[in-house]
């Protein structure tokens, strides 16, 4: 859980500091579900494929950004955290599975693979089969939700979760791939809408910028609001003896 506090004070520069000492990872979360809202189960081919196409999409794309009059360019391949030096990007995600050199591709797969793969995966997930390109063992609560005990075939939803260096060195450009990432999931939502899943997405920028939004335009009128209604409240509770007898 986070604790919002003022911006540039002490507990906000105590807190970028041992951000920045470190290196606490940056996370970036999406959230798969079906667009039909009947609460299906997302654990079909179809759904597969695409979850592996956006994610796909999302490791490949590059965004270009200015920083002191000159023009950076920069790819998830350059700000993700890596389990191990010889790993790829941290990137916890139920393809894992099948990106070992012993799996079927993910396009070649059929439903049966699908699920045999699946069920061996999410009974035994340190399986060398199914620890993928991140070289890390993931078990299915962090890969899929909306399940019932061991019912992971009922799950509703994919959770991909991203890890990004968050230290001094690389924090600006994580901060800026992070704006690109939610650039081209707006896109692909808005452009997409025949596709099966809906894409719903927290990053760390996104969750500030909301914030700063709400500090900046609204949050005088809110605490105004409150303060008024506790106001309200407090006085006629204080001077009618009845609401003090029914409560």
């Amino acid at each position: 859980m986070k604790l919002w506090v003022p911006q540039k004070s002490k507990a906000d520069d105590d807190h970028n500091e041992f951000v920045h000492t470190y290196d606490v990872p940056r996370a970036e979360t999406l959230v798969f579900v079906m667009k039909d809202e009947t609460n299906s189960s997302v654990l079909t081919l179809d759904a597969l494929k695409e979850l592996y196409t956006v994610e796909q999409m999302i490791r490949n794309f590059t965004y270009e950004y200015e920083f002191e009059g000159k023009v950076h360019q920069v790819r998830l391949r350059d700000v993700c955290i890596r389990a191990f030096n010889d790993s790829d990007c941290m990137v916890q995600s139920v393809t894992e599975y099948f990106t070992n050199l012993h799996q079927i591709p993910i396009p070649k797969l059929t439903q049966d693979t699908m699920n045999t793969i699946l069920t061996d995966c999410f009974s035994n997930p340190r399986n060398p089969h199914c620890v993928g390109h991140s070289k890390l063992a993931i078990p299915p609560s962090l890969i899929i939700g909306g399940y019932n005990l061991n019912h992971y075939f009922n799950a509703t939803c994919y959770v991909t979760t991203i890890s990004l260096h968050n230290g001094q060195d690389l924090r600006s450009r994580s901060m800026n791939w992070e704006v690109g990432l939610i650039e081209l999931l707006e896109n692909h939502n808005r452009h997409h809408k025949e596709n099966l899943l809906k894409v719903m997405y927290s990053t760390e920028r996104s969750v500030v910028d909301e914030v700063l939004h709400i500090e900046n335009e609204t949050f005088t009128g809110v605490l105004f609001a409150c303060y008024f209604v506790a106001a309200v409240f407090l006085s006629v509770r204080l001077s009618s003896p009845w609401l003090g007898f029914f409560s």
